[in-house]
């Protein structure tokens, strides 16, 4: 009786150590290289399903990916069918530093278990150096790297970003959400297509991006993401999906300035061409200016030209860039017409460029243009009076003949008919019909339309008519029509 006693005993004491509460907590792998995400996981089995704490973050790093389970298990002791609660929660997180996971208490069964601390050792890699080609050793299955060409550039400079994705074992992936950095603080340009290659038994998937600041100081790359959505085989043989956060680390750019101000920096060459030397009076001069070469020119302010009694009308100027052999190739292009009544000179502008390559400033000039204008307007007006000592009146009684009294009523009579006339046009001028009628200057509107001809495809035309006319005058100009464009401006 005893011993059945003691064999009672010892099923209960069994039974009890069996179905005893547990808390436990691991992590997929305690070293990893920066950039690697860290899979914790926590579980606890009771007689009652536990409730898990809400975790955002993990000693102040932010969780990126979360996933919770709860399952019943059966088993069957001396004929008697038990249940106990599984209940586990996933965790992803991108440590930056090494840590110790805190100690998480968790209340199961009406006792409140803690789980032990985790200690995390995080590496640098190597590879993320900029004179590194190689690429950087991950522990993990996935991993996310960003990888700059330099670690810091002079302001109008750009640098070469490589974002790899590795594949450290060939998983069967499902999905794959791909989200580049915000790049804030540079503008950004990709450069092709996704390039994907095996090294070493990996997968890399690679997308590279030319980045040029938008100011100088200490400016941060913001971290990559990827989401993978994989397919595993839970503890019972099925098939699941299986859902990870891959977050990259973050880096910092120097922007530097150079210790004396310039208009560019970079390395450019510059050309200027002038059209024509001579023209007629009222006819334009075309001159293009083009400067081209490695560098930013987006936030340049370009060349302008104001010259005294001459009509400058300057196009948009155009724009463009490309990236040749991972590099930022640049080209401003802008034409400007000057038109003028007499010669004048276009003059020489200069713009200043620090080459941070060779450390030099290089100073860049157009050239200076003497304009000819055939047929000028004359300044000033021949001094046709004559000296009033080589008038003769001759004799004074001359002067009181009769011809000259019929002389004197002529005149006085054509100035009375003048007066009259001038009263009656000035009367009539003031009229509606007068200013309805009025005359409009085609050189003048010529020069006030000209400024908006990449506005309206009609104000184009106008002046493209209106430049004709200068040297053929069979073109014939819509009055009405010219009249309601100028008024439209």
């Amino acid at each position: 009786m005893k011993n059945l006693g003691r064999l009672f005993a010892l099923s209960i004491f069994f039974f009890t150590q069996l179905y005893s509460a547990t808390l436990t907590a691991k992590v997929d792998k305690k070293e990893v290289i920066l950039g690697e995400s860290v899979h914790l996981t926590i579980e606890a089995i009771s007689l009652n399903m536990p409730s898990m704490p809400d975790i955002q973050s993990i000693n102040g790093v932010a969780v990126t990916g979360k996933s919770q389970n709860n399952e019943m298990q059966f088993s069957s002791i001396n004929g008697h069918i038990e249940t106990q609660n599984k209940s586990t929660l996933e965790l992803d997180f991108n440590p930056i530093n090494s840590m110790t996971i805190k100690p998480i208490s968790i209340k199961v069964d009406g006792e409140v278990l803690t789980t032990k601390p985790i200690d995390i050792v995080v590496k640098s890699s190597p590879s993320i150096s900029s004179n590194n080609t190689q690429i950087p050793a991950t522990n993990s299955d996935f991993a996310l790297i960003l990888k700059p060409s330099k670690p810091h550039i002079y302001m109008g400079e750009s640098i070469n970003l490589k974002i790899m994705f590795i594949e450290n074992v060939r998983k069967d992936i499902v999905k794959l959400d791909y989200e580049q950095p915000a790049f804030k603080d540079f503008t950004s340009k990709q450069i092709d297509d996704e390039k994907s290659y095996i090294q070493n038994g990996r997968v890399i998937h690679e997308m590279e991006y030319l980045l040029t600041p938008k100011s100088a100081g200490k400016l941060k790359i913001e971290p990559a993401k990827v989401v993978v959505v994989t397919k595993e085989v839970d503890s019972f043989g099925f098939y699941t999906n299986s859902k990870k956060n891959i977050v990259s680390q973050s880096i910092d750019i120097e922007v530097i300035t150079p210790k004396t101000q310039t208009d560019l920096i970079g390395n450019f060459s510059l050309t200027d061409t002038m059209d024509k030397m001579e023209v007629e009076s009222s006819q334009p001069v075309k001159l293009t200016i083009e400067i081209s070469g490695i560098g930013d020119l987006s936030r340049w302010g370009g060349i302008d030209f104001e010259i005294d009694g001459v009509s400058v009308f300057a196009k948009d100027a155009n724009l463009t860039s490309q990236t040749i052999n991972g590099e930022l190739h640049s080209t401003y292009k802008r034409e400007f017409e000057f038109i003028a009544q007499k010669d004048f000179t276009i003059p020489s502008k200069s713009i200043t460029i620090y080459d941070y390559k060779s450390g030099k400033i290089i100073t860049l000039s157009t050239k200076s243009y003497m304009i000819k204008i055939k047929n000028a307007t004359l300044s000033n007006v021949s001094n046709i009076i004559k000296n009033d000592n080589n008038i003769s009146f001759g004799s004074l009684d001359n002067h009181f003949s009769p011809d000259i009294f019929k002389t004197l009523f002529y005149l006085f009579a054509f100035m009375v008919t003048i007066f009259i006339l001038f009263k009656l046009f000035k009367k009539f001028k003031s009229t509606n019909l007068w200013r309805k009628k009025s005359f409009i200057d085609e050189e003048e509107a010529l020069k006030k339309l000209y400024p908006y001809i990449s506005k309206s495809s009609e104000i184009e035309e106008m002046v493209q008519q209106l430049y004709k006319k200068r040297t053929d005058k069979s073109v014939h100009i819509d009055k009405k029509r010219l009249k309601a464009l100028m008024e439209s401006i």
